[in-house]
């Protein structure tokens, strides 16, 4: 399907949506770290902090499902599954993403109450945490050469 001025302005503002979002993911992300370590330093009870994780992971699954949407809409009627693949490359970076970033707070939380030594393995965990973000930064860099473009 040739692409039209009307086309690549509705992708444009697709791809706009998805950057919005992605915005509103790292906000989450934020507030998230941000009552961990609160958590952490006693100064958010587990209540408190049980409540923000839950008020997070909804947010959390609506931005995914307002991503998913934008994704669809690249691969179906906007004829561009090029975006709708670095969308779905985005998405999948920050499904590990949160995995890792739960599972070093679990390694620290359980560090606390045990014996054992969590130091290597969180360190560990962080390193894969750090490429991540850096995949997904180079992600979102070419996103915006993308829409540059259009």
């Amino acid at each position: 399907m040739p692409s039209t001025s009307a086309n690549s302005s509705e992708i444009l503002k697709r791809m706009r949506d998805f950057t919005t979002h992605q915005s509103t993911r790292v906000a989450l992300y934020k507030e998230f770290e941000e009552s961990f370590d609160q958590n952490h330093q006693g100064k958010l009870s587990d209540a408190e902090f049980a409540l923000i994780c839950q008020i997070t992971t909804d947010g959390f699954n609506e931005v995914s499902h307002d991503i998913r949407n934008v994704e669809s809409d690249m691969n179906g009627p906007l004829n561009r599954p090029d975006l709708g693949g670095l969308i779905r490359d985005v998405q999948e970076l920050e499904r590990e993403k949160l995995k890792l970033t739960v599972n070093t707070q679990i390694y620290m939380k359980q560090q606390l109450t045990s014996e054992q030594d969590f130091d290597t393995l969180i360190q560990d965990t962080r390193h894969s945490l750090t490429k991540i973000l850096d995949q997904i930064n180079e992600k979102m860099r070419d996103v915006h050469e993308i829409m540059a473009e259009l």
